[in-house]
């Protein structure tokens, strides 16, 4: 480093080796800071760790505080936040955070944070009272999870408007408690999705860890729908199978008029009928709007169901409308397509259209499912 002159310093370091860094922090720029799996590492500690820092970080642009730890652990015994480390509040050229410790642990400059990565489960008010600070943010990463401590309760109804963001991944860790698996609380992606706004979002990734409650589902996706009208821009929308979104697939697209991706991730295994891809399907001479008519790629992976061969057929048909499209029409020409079908007449379409240049993903013959009644008959036999 003593060689390295006047250069801003990019590096990662590990709890044990930050000492030697440490006399150089006014030329931190991008830091890592890799704590491993120091359990006892609380704020206190911390502080006292980067005492010397301390409002020596004027080129500090990108910070990541690294800290692995298991769900298992956070349960039997969660992260200590009995005070607040105040080390990089005064970094005025900080721009982008990621954190995998808890968020609740450190006083950050969030109205100057254009980028913020929580890898580590946060309560929905401490994540709220983030969100209101940092209203300059546009790209947003976070974990929710009921089971975490919520360390800072809050009445506060303000809702979090996020003018610039462009790029929001919500993940809901919540699995069932492995201390108390009878436990049922209200999960918090619904209420948490109607308290933001984000006018000029661009790109949006949901996952939850496990299925909805069935309770749960309809309100859950209705502040789905919602978040959705008041984000008319999104072009990329992905969406986790858990969702069990095939009831609801209509219902998402015709909330985004601007999309031109969509993939339901990790295969989606629901039921995709007919009336889903008709509504896709662009006709010339039809009086209801197309829906999507922007989209390019369409990625439901190689683990539904069609509904029938009519819906089989249903889906070359709409494949065809965007494909064999003319000159000036007010649709965009589809370059790829994910789809589970088996269905001859419409797997023969979609191959001469991947002839031509779309770019088409059927199964391979190892996700070829047994039909039900072969099913039947196998678990009648016995090895000979």
């Amino acid at each position: 480093m003593r060689r390295s002159g006047v250069t801003p310093l990019s590096f990662s370091a590990k709890k044990d080796t930050l000492k030697t860094a440490l006399p150089f922090s006014l030329r931190w720029q991008n830091v890592t800071l890799d704590f491993e799996q120091d359990y006892e590492l609380d704020a206190v500690s911390l502080s006292a760790a980067l005492a010397p820092v301390k409002n020596k970080l004027p080129l500090l642009r990108r910070l990541r505080l690294n800290f692995q730890c298991t769900m298992g652990f956070l349960w039997e015994k969660p992260l200590p936040v009995t005070s607040t480390c105040d080390i990089f509040e005064n970094t005025p050229n900080l721009r982008c955070v990621t954190l995998d410790y808890p968020l609740c642990s450190f006083k950050l400059p969030f109205s100057q944070l254009v980028e913020l990565k929580i890898n580590s489960p946060l309560g929905l008010d401490d994540l709220l009272r983030c969100c209101r600070e940092a209203t300059n943010l546009e790209s947003l990463s976070t974990m929710i999870d009921l089971h975490s401590t919520t360390h800072y309760p809050s009445a506060d109804t303000t809702p979090c408007h996020f003018a610039k963001l462009t790029y929001l991944s919500i993940q809901d860790l919540t699995l069932p408690n492995p201390i108390k698996p009878s436990e049922t609380v209200p999960r918090q992606l619904g209420p948490l999705l109607d308290k933001m706004t984000c006018p000029v979002l661009d790109e949006m990734w949901l996952n939850i860890a496990t299925k909805l409650p069935d309770a749960e589902y309809l309100p859950t996706m209705d502040s789905l729908f919602r978040f959705l009208r008041r984000s008319p821009l999104i072009k990329r929308f992905t969406i986790d199978d858990n969702f069990k979104c095939d009831d609801n697939l209509i219902g998402l697209l015709e909330c985004c008029p601007a999309l031109e991706e969509f993939e339901v991730a990790h295969d989606h295994r629901g039921t995709i009928g007919t009336a889903f891809f008709e509504r896709l399907t662009y006709r010339e001479d039809s009086s209801t709007p197309t829906m999507c008519p922007r989209l390019r790629i369409l990625d439901l992976g190689h683990r539904h169901n069609l509904e029938s061969d009519e819906s089989a057929l249903a889906s070359a048909e709409m494949v065809a409308s965007r494909w064999h499209i003319a000159d000036g029409a007010p649709i965009a020409r589809l370059e790829k397509l994910v789809i589970n079908c088996y269905e001859r007449e419409c797997t023969t379409r979609l191959r001469e259209f991947e002839a031509e240049g779309l770019e088409v993903s059927l199964p391979t013959l190892e996700l070829v499912r047994v039909p039900k009644e072969q099913e039947k008959e196998n678990s009648g036999c016995t090895s000979q």
